[in-house]
């Protein structure tokens, strides 16, 4: 009977291995089979294929088919598991800052004239989780209804709603018997402000303070009354009509942020203190020149300017010249319109303005005169 052929060997090692283009290492393994078989290795899912040999010599040989890595380490004969650090997202929950929507409170009820219906039920006032109460006194019989819930109505320009919009129905008044309704405002929707700056809104538009008489819906409808409560703000409004209300606060006004310019400060640099020889010249008084005739405004000028005073002078527009004493040009001692007329002739080039200062009296004229060809 033949040999059976010894089982097909899986080593369940995991070395670690520094690739090499050389084998280095030839196993020799004595099986217990008379047969030799040459497996055929392959690097990756090695596939064994039996060979039979002539001799009995049972010495297995590995014939590398492609490049043997070099064993580096020790093989571990027995699988590790190792575990990978992987981390699991957890899901955080940030919660979001939504305000929480104010209980909706509704009543209905049945009056008399004089009778009042409130939405305060419970006796306790304005409260943080209750913030808005009315209280609706109705001047003829019937079904007063309140209900107290979210902000439809948009805000007017400059305002910013609060609390909980008030819907009401009532039988309707007169200006002269109106309905009397009373808000209670819970503190905590104030913001710091005061009853005097709260404003009550009817469909949108503000609610103006009453001016006629007490009692009186004047305007209609009006502010009558603002006072503090246990802290909290009751405001009373005379209406002929109920309708949505609402009640606002100002929005308050950026301050503008300044803005600073440096302004660069000169530090002079300090000198070492040295004494000098100080020579004091004598001081020689230049006369300054005088003003020629026609310059009455004393700029050393002869122009139009001139002209222009020495005609207002003698219309008594103005009560002297600066220079008076050389207003009279044509030396006839009176100032008129003529010295005016011989400042403009200067001016418009007839003769050189610049060389008559100097020739002041009856000379400067004849040389004016001289020049225009006019007979002295």
């Amino acid at each position: 009977n033949a040999p059976s052929p010894t089982p097909t060997i899986t080593p369940t090692r995991t070395p670690t291995y520094t690739p090499t283009n050389t084998p280095t290492a030839t196993w020799t393994n004595t099986p217990t089979a008379t047969r030799t078989y040459t497996p055929t290795l392959t690097p990756v899912g090695a596939t064994y294929t039996p060979t039979r040999t002539p001799t009995r010599t049972s010495t297995a040989t590995v014939t590398p088919t492609g490049t043997i890595p070099t064993a580096t380490n020790t093989v571990t004969p027995t699988p590790s598991h190792t575990a990978t650090n992987t981390s699991t997202p957890t899901l955080t929950h940030t919660p979001t800052n939504t305000p929480t929507p104010l209980p909706t409170e509704s009543v209905t009820g049945e009056v008399e004239p004089g009778d009042t219906v409130t939405t305060d039920t419970e006796g306790d006032g304005a409260t943080a989780d209750d913030p808005v109460e009315t209280s609706v006194t109705s001047p003829n019989a019937g079904t007063v209804t309140i209900s107290e819930a979210s902000i439809t109505e948009a805000p007017p320009v400059g305002f910013e709603f609060l609390g909980q919009q008030v819907a009401i129905s009532a039988p309707p008044g007169t200006t002269q018997n109106p309905l009397i309704i009373v808000f209670r405002i819970d503190s905590s929707l104030l913001g710091g402000q005061d009853q005097n700056t709260v404003q009550v809104f009817r469909n949108g538009a503000q609610v103006a303070s009453c001016t006629g008489p007490a009692g009186k819906a004047q305007p209609d409808p009006c502010v009558s009354n603002r006072k503090v409560v246990d802290g909290d703000v009751d405001i009373s409004v005379l209406t002929s009509t109920a309708s949505a209300w609402n009640f606002g606060l100002p929005v308050p006004t950026p301050t503008p942020t300044p803005t600073y310019t440096l302004t660069p400060t000169t530090t002079p640099t300090p000198f070492s203190e040295v004494s000098p020889t100080v020579v004091v010249p004598t001081a020689t008084a230049t006369p300054l020149p005088e003003y020629g005739p026609g310059d009455v405004n004393c700029n050393r000028l002869v122009n139009s300017i001139d002209a222009a005073l020495i005609l207002q002078y003698v219309a008594r527009l103005i009560g002297s010249l600066t220079c008076q004493s050389v207003g009279d040009v044509n030396g006839d001692g009176t100032i008129n319109s003529i010295d005016a007329a011989l400042v403009l002739q200067c001016d418009a080039g007839l003769f050189d303005c610049q060389s008559l200062a100097g020739f002041p009296g009856r000379s400067w004229l004849t040389r004016i005169l001289s020049r225009l060809s006019l007979p002295w």
